[in-house]
Protein backbone atom coordinates (compact mmCIF):
# COMPACT_ATOMS: atom_id res chain seq x y z
CA UNK A 1 0.00 0.00 0.00
CA UNK A 2 1.17 3.62 -0.83
CA UNK A 3 0.20 6.41 1.48
CA UNK A 4 0.45 10.02 0.79
CA UNK A 5 0.77 12.81 3.08
CA UNK A 6 0.33 15.60 0.25
CA UNK A 7 -0.44 15.57 -3.34
CA UNK A 8 -1.86 18.27 -5.86
CA UNK A 9 -2.62 17.85 -9.53
CA UNK A 10 -2.55 20.65 -11.98
CA UNK A 11 -2.85 20.61 -15.91
CA UNK A 12 0.03 20.23 -18.35
CA UNK A 13 -1.88 22.05 -21.44
CA UNK A 14 1.30 22.40 -23.58
CA UNK A 15 1.55 18.72 -23.47
CA UNK A 16 -2.26 17.78 -23.11
CA UNK A 17 -1.70 15.91 -20.04
CA UNK A 18 -1.90 16.42 -15.92
CA UNK A 19 0.69 16.45 -13.70
CA UNK A 20 0.49 14.77 -10.18
CA UNK A 21 2.83 16.09 -7.43
CA UNK A 22 2.93 13.81 -4.68
CA UNK A 23 4.90 13.55 -1.27
CA UNK A 24 4.37 10.51 0.18
CA UNK A 25 4.73 9.59 3.79
CA UNK A 26 6.99 6.83 2.67
CA UNK A 27 8.71 6.89 -0.35
CA UNK A 28 8.17 4.05 -2.17
CA UNK A 29 10.83 2.61 -5.02
CA UNK A 30 10.62 3.51 -8.25
CA UNK A 31 7.89 -0.20 -9.11
CA UNK A 32 5.60 1.33 -6.88
CA UNK A 33 5.33 4.83 -7.81
CA UNK A 34 5.07 3.72 -11.28
CA UNK A 35 2.12 1.02 -10.08
CA UNK A 36 0.42 4.06 -8.03
CA UNK A 37 0.61 6.14 -11.66
CA UNK A 38 -1.02 3.29 -13.09
CA UNK A 39 -3.76 3.30 -10.47
CA UNK A 40 -4.35 6.67 -11.07
CA UNK A 41 -4.66 6.73 -14.44
CA UNK A 42 -6.89 3.77 -14.23
CA UNK A 43 -9.34 5.57 -11.53
CA UNK A 44 -9.63 8.62 -13.45
CA UNK A 45 -10.49 6.36 -16.73
CA UNK A 46 -13.34 4.30 -14.04
CA UNK A 47 -14.49 7.77 -12.64
CA UNK A 48 -14.56 9.93 -15.68
CA UNK A 49 -15.86 9.16 -19.05
CA UNK A 50 -14.68 12.62 -21.20
CA UNK A 51 -11.04 11.22 -19.12
CA UNK A 52 -11.18 7.80 -20.49
CA UNK A 53 -12.17 9.43 -23.90
CA UNK A 54 -9.24 11.65 -24.40
CA UNK A 55 -6.74 9.30 -23.26
CA UNK A 56 -8.55 6.24 -25.46
CA UNK A 57 -8.06 9.08 -28.41
CA UNK A 58 -4.75 10.31 -27.29
CA UNK A 59 -5.85 13.83 -27.10
CA UNK A 60 -4.92 13.35 -23.66
CA UNK A 61 -1.30 12.14 -22.79
CA UNK A 62 -0.32 9.85 -19.72
CA UNK A 63 -0.29 11.80 -16.19
CA UNK A 64 3.55 12.25 -15.02
CA UNK A 65 4.10 11.76 -11.12
CA UNK A 66 6.63 14.33 -9.69
CA UNK A 67 7.64 12.82 -6.43
CA UNK A 68 8.10 16.61 -4.03
CA UNK A 69 10.87 17.08 -1.20
CA UNK A 70 9.24 16.62 2.06
CA UNK A 71 7.91 20.10 3.18
CA UNK A 72 7.03 21.06 -0.47
CA UNK A 73 3.37 21.82 0.05
CA UNK A 74 4.05 24.61 2.88
CA UNK A 75 7.42 26.07 0.99
CA UNK A 76 4.61 26.14 -2.06
CA UNK A 77 1.83 27.43 0.25
CA UNK A 78 3.41 30.32 1.61
CA UNK A 79 4.76 31.34 -1.47
CA UNK A 80 0.93 31.53 -3.15
CA UNK A 81 -0.44 33.44 -0.12
CA UNK A 82 2.39 36.02 0.19
CA UNK A 83 1.44 36.52 -3.52
CA UNK A 84 -2.24 37.36 -2.46
CA UNK A 85 -3.44 33.92 -4.28
CA UNK A 86 -6.44 31.06 -2.85
CA UNK A 87 -4.24 27.99 -1.71
CA UNK A 88 -5.15 24.56 -2.65
CA UNK A 89 -7.34 21.98 -0.89
CA UNK A 90 -5.04 19.01 -0.17
CA UNK A 91 -5.78 16.16 2.01
CA UNK A 92 -3.44 14.43 4.51
CA UNK A 93 -2.75 10.29 4.53
CA UNK A 94 -5.09 9.24 1.83
CA UNK A 95 -4.50 6.02 0.58
CA UNK A 96 -5.13 5.40 -3.51
CA UNK A 97 -8.60 3.98 -4.56
CA UNK A 98 -7.62 0.02 -4.95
Amino acid sequence: MVVLDRFKVEVDADKSRYLLRVEFADRPDEERQRNFLRKFDQSLKEITNEYQANRESLRLSPPVLNVMREGWHERERKRVVQGGHRIWVFFKEREPPN
